[in-house]
């Protein structure tokens, strides 16, 4: 896992971390990233499908914030 997150770029990595493993929502992460809400939802999309491309998950979506998920997320970086 940490592998694979540290191979998005680092937007990606920001807003996939700020939303699915801090809590936080797109409002707030838009606003600690400083762009749109747009910009963080296509963020968090796009950091997901390649997220998952790079663990080899089928469905994008099997990656929601689960605790697993949340702990990996958290303990990476």
């Amino acid at each position: 896992m940490r592998t694979a997150l540290a191979r998005l770029s680092p937007e990606h990595r920001e807003a996939l971390i700020l939303v699915a493993a801090e809590g936080l929502s797109y409002e707030d992460a838009a606003q600690v990233c400083g762009v749109a809400i747009g910009t963080i939802k296509s963020r968090v999309h796009r950091g997901r499908v390649h997220l998952a491309e790079l663990l080899g998950v089928v469905d994008a979506e099997d990656l929601s914030p689960d605790q697993v998920m949340q702990a990996a997320l958290q303990s990476a970086f």
